[in-house]
């Protein structure tokens, strides 16, 4: 009889260990990886501004240039880096940072050119942008859009658009009535509408001369695609 009850334990030991196994294999499969969990909990609030912009048509930046527009780099370079961006949006204010990086070893190769593309559902998009211009009329265009960018949770309203004008030493009389009377309102419209035109479907995105920048790319990326249009720039 004991041998029996022993062999009966040991089945029964059997399939819980055997349930056990199989139920730590099935959450392996399931659960995601940590760096995927944290990255998806990180981007809970920006999923809404990652875009791989696939419909960009073929586009050669260097077509878009216009005369008004603010250069950051050699304007007379080979190469034409367009970007179109949205002050609010938590991806282009990543990509601003890899486009400085960038440029530290670029700036007498490539001409980089900002395009506004201000994102309807963020609520003051469209008023930084035209803050942005206001300011270069003070030739603190490139200044004041990146302590947009590094100030992005601080864009709450008109106020602080006004507020860092004075921060940066603007003349805030000037900057103000440009902001209030939406002087370069059309402006932003133009450049909403071309990048729209051109498939950009979100932000950041662009070209590098002929070649797209899809997303908030990796400096390593973005260096191949600057390195690649030099070289054939150079043919």
């Amino acid at each position: 009889m004991s041998k029996k009850s022993g062999g009966s334990g040991n089945f029964i030991w059997g399939l819980l260990i055997g349930a056990i196994v199989v139920g730590g294999l099935v959450y392996l499969l399931v659960k995601p990886h940590s760096d995927s969990d944290k990255s998806n909990t990180d981007n809970d609030t920006v999923t809404e501004d990652i875009t791989d912009n696939t419909n960009q048509s073929n586009v050669d930046a260097r077509t878009l240039v216009t005369s008004t527009d603010h250069i950051r780099g050699n304007a007379d370079a080979t190469v034409t880096m367009v970007v179109f961006s949205d002050y609010q949006c938590p991806y282009c204010s990543k990509f601003n940072t890899t486009l400085k990086q960038v440029m530290e070893d670029y700036s007498d190769r490539v001409k980089w050119i900002h395009k506004h593309f201000p994102m309807s559902y963020h609520d003051y998009a469209e008023s930084a942008a035209q803050a942005a211009e206001c300011a270069g009329d003070q030739n603190k265009f490139w200044e004041y859009g990146d302590a947009l960018f590094e100030n992005q949770a601080s864009i709450t309203g008109v106020e602080y658009l006004k507020t860092l004008a004075g921060t940066l030493g603007l003349n805030t009389t000037d900057f103000n009535t440009c902001l209030d009377t939406a002087k370069y309102s059309d402006r932003i419209s133009t450049e909403l509408n071309l990048g729209t035109e051109i498939g950009i479907e979100g932000t950041p995105g662009g070209f590098v001369n002929n070649l797209s920048i899809a997303g908030a790319i990796s400096a390593d990326n973005l260096v191949g695609l600057i390195e690649t249009a030099l070289s054939e720039s150079d043919k």
